[in-house]
């Protein structure tokens, strides 16, 4: 009973502190660790679970980011405290992933259908904020795509918790719609896609040419639905090169990076992340990008994920692409096992939602990432009565 509790306190606290409230606390008081916070509470919880005996998946992490650690301080390309910071954001969302996998947090029946009823709640107060038009979602978000994300979330946790019915699955749907009301191209994609997937994947991806059509019409699909947006920053931008925007500029970039800092990258808090803005790193006087006129005032240096991989350098590329193949072998594994259609589409739409947003924003490692990967974790785990604690 005891961990049950506590499993419901972890997920109903992160989903109202860690993201619908989130930026509304920051702005208010300035307090920006909750996300932080929550993952030292599940690590703790992990290791209270465990007796401290940390499973090899969770101790593998651990281990690469604690070299990446040593690297980048031997490397010293930016301050320590930059380094610092970037580890601790950086490890978040992975930490918040293993621990929950790892401790399987699943939730009774009854704690079900109290999320799900949160969720209900707070997407019907969201309908107004999003009505009213960008200015209200900017008074209380923030910005337009934490709006969008959290709704996104909203959606996710509540077929998380709830029979997976058709009914269910259109108030999904309708969860996910309000989140248009922000107007970001990245929701429109991502729901055009979820669309695509429902409709079209009724078995896991294979390699086949009927599997290459079908992703080719769905990558067309999304291709259009946000081709505006994408056309202003990736291609008029670069076709403009005196006048390209900064998260272009980022991209091209990187392979600078890679190449001259081979083959372990520069290191935490030096290229494309919040580190590297609050501590202003030196990459950007050495590849003259501090004259360019956002990232010279260090604006928009975070607001993309893909390029910081570049700090991380090939090896690091790679692990990270590694770590995604090995969450979809036990997306697989879960499907072979229970022969869950319905699950294994959910945990595709999950991988599809991150590299969507890592596209154009830093979702990943922020709270909002940190929130979706422990959903992801609950999914994988999901029905594994031999994890839930009576």
């Amino acid at each position: 009973m005891f961990f049950n509790n506590l499993n419901l306190h972890i997920i109903l606290w992160t989903l109202l502190l860690g993201v619908v409230f989130y930026d509304f606390i920051s702005i208010k008081i300035s307090f920006t660790y909750i996300d932080e916070l929550i993952a030292g509470i599940l690590f703790a919880y992990y290791l209270l679970i465990t007796k401290c005996k940390c499973k090899k998946d969770i101790s593998l992490c651990i281990l690469i980011f604690l070299f990446y650690l040593i690297y980048s301080i031997e490397k010293n390309v930016n301050v320590t405290a930059a380094i610092w910071t970037d580890f601790f954001i950086q490890i978040k969302p992975f930490i918040a992933f293993y621990s929950t996998y790892n401790i399987g947090i699943n939730l009774t029946d009854k704690y079900k259908l109290y999320i799900k009823n949160i969720c209900i709640i707070i997407t019907i107060a969201l309908i107004p904020v999003g009505v009213l038009g960008i200015d209200c979602i900017v008074s209380f978000m923030g910005h337009p795509s934490r709006y969008a994300t959290t709704l996104t979330i909203l959606g996710f946790l509540y077929i998380l918790c709830s029979e997976k019915t058709r009914k269910n699955t259109c108030i999904m749907f309708v969860i996910w719609a309000v989140g248009l009301l922000s107007m970001r191209s990245k929701i429109y994609g991502f729901y055009t896609i979820s669309i695509f997937t429902f409709f079209f994947i009724n078995k896991p991806l294979k390699y086949s040419f009927k599997t290459m059509i079908t992703m080719i019409i769905g990558i067309v699909i999304t291709v259009c639905a946000v081709w505006g947006k994408f056309s202003f920053y990736f291609i008029n931008s670069v076709i403009e090169a005196e006048n390209m925007y900064a998260r272009p500029y980022l991209y091209l970039n990187s392979f600078y990076i890679l190449n001259d800092y081979f083959p372990f990258g520069s290191g935490f808090g030096s290229y494309a992340n919040y580190a590297s803005s609050l501590y202003y790193s030196p990459i950007y006087y050495q590849y003259n990008m501090s004259d360019h006129p956002e990232i010279g005032n260090g604006y928009f240096i975070s607001d993309t994920f893909f390029p910081t991989l570049s700090q991380f350098g090939y090896v690091g590329v790679c692990l990270f692409f590694l770590f995604w193949y090995k969450i979809y072998q036990k997306i697989l594994l879960k499907y072979y096992l229970t022969k869950d259609i319905y699950n294994y589409k959910i945990c595709i739409l999950i991988i599809i939602f991150f590299f969507i947003e890592s596209t154009v924003d830093s979702t990943f490692t922020h709270n909002r990432g940190m929130m979706m990967m422990m959903i992801l974790a609950m999914f994988l785990v999901e029905n594994d009565y031999k994890r839930v604690f009576n």
